[in-house]
C-alpha cells in the first residue's frame, strides 16, 4: 500500500523529468490484470479482485512488462510464488517488473526451479533458484516514442 504509493510518486516525478523508470520485486499481491474474468472463468482464481498495489503503479504510468508482453492471462498466467506448492497455496503472480513508456519490453522470461518446464515453471534452471520464488529476467529497450 503506501510502499507503492511512495513508488508511484517517484515514478511520476522521474517520468516527468525525462527518465527511464525500472521497478522491480515482490508487490506481494497479485494484479488485477490476473484476477479477471477470463481467469475465473479457467478456475485461475476463485473470483474478480481489484487489488490495489498493482493499480497504483499502473496509475502512475507504469506499465506490467509481464503482462505487456504475454497479454493472455489463461495461457500464460506467470506463477512466481510459490515454488513449492502446499495444499492450501495458490500459483499467482506477485513478482513483477514494472517501466515507464521510455522503455519496452523486448522479451521477459520467468526462470524457476529445477526440474521439468510446465505451466508453473516455464524455464527450469540447471540447479534451481534458492528461494520460494521464481525470478523474472527482462530485456528492455530505451525509445523515445512514448
Amino acid at each position: 500500500g503506501l510502499q507503492s504509493e511512495h513508488v508511484a510518486v517517484a515514478t511520476r516525478a522521474a517520468s516527468a523529468a525525462g527518465y527511464a523508470v525500472i521497478a522491480a520485486g515482490m508487490v506481494n499481491e497479485p494484479s488485477a490484470n490476473d484476477w479477471c474474468d477470463q481467469a475465473v472463468a479457467a478456475e485461475l482464481c476463485p473470483m474478480r479482485v481489484a487489488w490495489p498495489c498493482v493499480a497504483t503503479l499502473e496509475r502512475s504510468g507504469l506499465r506490467d512488462a509481464f503482462r505487456a508482453r504475454n497479454p493472455e492471462v489463461v495461457t500464460s498466467p506467470g506463477a512466481t510464488w510459490p515454488t513449492i506448492m502446499i495444499k492450501r497455496d495458490r500459483s499467482d503472480r506477485v513478482d513483477f517488473i514494472f517501466t515507464n513508456a521510455l522503455l519496452k519490453c523486448a522479451a521477459i522470461e520467468i526462470l524457476g526451479e529445477a526440474g521439468v518446464a510446465n505451466a508453473r515453471n516455464p524455464k527450469p534452471t540447471k540447479n534451481g533458484l534458492p528461494g520460494e520464488h521464481r525470478a523474472l529476467y527482462g530485456e528492455f529497450e530505451l525509445t523515445t516514442t512514448k
